[in-house]
């Protein structure tokens, strides 16, 4: 095996490597939106701030590196998260409740 084999193979390697861990964080992303939407902490009249309760892909074309962000899809989402005290607020509780899942997920990939 040449030095360019080995090179190859590495480079190989690293591209499975961040596709698994791009699948890793697209399904972290679905389940805590649907957690998300499970427990908000409102009422809702019209569903849409539940309905906009999404997980949005980030850098997702980049060969190297991969983010998401939780969001609300409404335009008062800024509200519920921050306002009175955050106690409508369910990105922070999801992300404290479901983070470390998505930490132990990816050290699995990449160990």
């Amino acid at each position: 095996m040449s030095i360019a084999d080995i090179i190859r193979n590495a480079h190989a390697h690293e591209s499975r490597m961040i596709d698994a861990s791009k699948a890793v964080l697209e399904q972290w992303g679905e389940d805590a939106a649907d957690w998300e939407r499970a427990n908000r902490p409102w009422q809702d009249h019209t569903e849409h701030a539940k309905q906009g309760l999404t997980f949005v892909r980030v850098d997702w074309n980049s060969p190297d590196r991969a983010s998401g962000a939780l969001v609300h899809g409404v335009f008062y989402g800024r509200y519920l998260e921050l306002n009175h005290g955050s106690r409508f607020s369910i990105i922070q509780p999801a992300v404290a409740t479901l983070g470390t899942g998505l930490v132990t997920d990816l050290k699995e990939v990449w160990q």
